[in-house]
């Protein structure tokens, strides 16, 4: 929905404080190199190489103390050894989802632009250092405006996003970042396996020819033993028509409860026994829909929406057996 500078005069103010005490930095660089460097060897290239790791160290410094500190009223959660844990966060009307297993996570989305510093600095307080995926499964706002935020902020091994909506303000900003961390943005293939942990993960749907953004996302299942995780972005009845379903435990509801997913037949073929909308209270869209709910609901699935009481749910597996718990957090940026 816009440039991430938009999004309020305080960021503004942050965003040229550390503007202007980055080139305050490399201004002083250049005076030192040019009166001290007399090396033949020394090179455009080598300069240019060395203002950029100092403006990513400086842009890490301000992110961290932008952040520290702020949020306090927090559950954090006592991820289980050798359990799959998956924390399902409320960021308002925007998905965000952490996946845990062992030392390995996986963040599926990073909700609002205005989400992404509160994300950081719960991750942080939480212990959660390093990524091993970060997945923005579509280039909508509401899924990667915080994703520049979480590669800065973070350590991140692989990101993992389509290409449809690249020429989008907020697909531009996660490239920005990912360049500056020298890392890729790779989009990843139908039934490729990720590592992570001691589960069998894969991607099941991703469209970069799709007209539909929506339908362009990144669809994931993972399953520890018995049990299966779907995650299914914001993709909709089309791609739900194309592949060949099987019963699955917890699903993250496509599209935030929007009457262009979940069918009826879809349903039917996964029949979850949990089914999590993340959605924002009494958002502007009237999500969830009440034709889907009643779908969800008519097929034995236990109904956990992060709207009705703006905060998050942990749900975790043994391989056998699911709990599921609400966890008092919530992330919303554009509150307060």
């Amino acid at each position: 929905m816009g440039n991430k500078e938009k999004s309020s005069n305080h960021k503004k103010l942050t965003k040229y404080q550390r503007k202007w005490l980055i080139y305050g930095i490399t201004v002083i660089v250049l005076l030192v190199i040019s009166l001290i460097v007399k090396d033949d060897g020394f090179s455009l290239d080598n300069l240019k190489n060395e203002i950029a790791k100092l403006e990513n160290s400086v842009y890490n410094q301000v992110t961290i103390e932008e952040t520290e500190g702020k949020l306090v009223n927090v559950e954090i959660p006592t991820f289980e050894k050798n359990r799959l844990n998956v924390l399902y966060l409320y960021v308002g009307q925007a998905d965000c989802t952490l996946v845990n297993f062992n030392d390995h996570y996986m963040l599926i989305d990073a909700g609002n632009n205005e989400d992404g510093k509160n994300i950081v600095s719960y991750l942080k307080k939480i212990g959660v250092t390093s990524l091993d995926y970060l997945v923005g499964t579509h280039a909508d706002e509401d899924h990667i405006g915080g994703l520049d935020d979480i590669i800065y902020g973070l350590d991140v091994n692989e990101i993992l996003m389509p290409t449809a909506g690249n020429e989008k303000p907020n697909y531009q900003n996660v490239v920005d970042a990912a360049n500056k961390k020298n890392l890729l943005v790779t989009v990843p293939k139908i039934n490729e396996k990720l590592s992570f942990g001691n589960t069998n993960t894969k991607v099941i749907a991703v469209d970069t020819a799709s007209n539909n953004i929506n339908n362009s996302s990144i669809v994931i299942q993972i399953d520890f033993e018995n049990t299966k995780f779907l995650f299914m972005g914001d993709a909709e009845k089309e791609v739900e028509e194309k592949i060949e379903w099987e019963d699955i435990d917890v699903l993250k509801v496509g599209h935030h409860g929007s009457g262009t997913s979940s069918t009826i037949n879809f349903l039917q073929k996964v029949k979850p026994e949990y089914a999590v909308i993340e959605v924002g209270k009494d958002n502007q869209y009237r999500l969830p829909n009440k034709n889907v709910l009643t779908r969800i609901t008519g097929v034995g699935a236990l109904l956990l929406r992060t709207d009705e009481e703006e905060t998050s749910f942990y749900i975790t597996s043994n391989g056998i057996d699911i709990k599921a718990s609400k966890i008092n957090v919530n992330l919303d940026g554009n509150e307060g």
